[in-house]
């Protein structure tokens, strides 16, 4: 089967299909986080590159994963307390 990634907005026009796909999974809590409420709709602007899609041969959405950047030196002692931290 043909898949390929791409990074989110190199595909806008696959961004309505992603909305519908990702946003009626979601478990209800992320919807009452403050800290996801507050920055989740800015993650696509401003750090867009591992915000990623993998699209079948037709264009469907196979799959998608979003990340944030962070620093880290490598130590255990350097590591975030978890997904508000970051």
């Amino acid at each position: 089967m043909d898949m390929r990634t791409f990074v989110f907005a190199e595909r806008p026009d696959l961004h309505r299909q992603a909305d519908e796909i990702f946003g009626s999974d979601w478990s209800e809590f992320i919807f009452h986080d403050p800290v996801a409420g507050r920055y989740l709709e800015g993650v696509r602007e401003y750090v867009p590159e591992p915000q990623l899609l993998l699209v079948d041969g037709d264009d469907r959405i196979v799959a998608g994963g979003w990340g944030v950047p962070m620093r880290w030196n490598g130590s255990v002692e350097d590591l975030q307390g978890g997904y508000d931290d970051v």
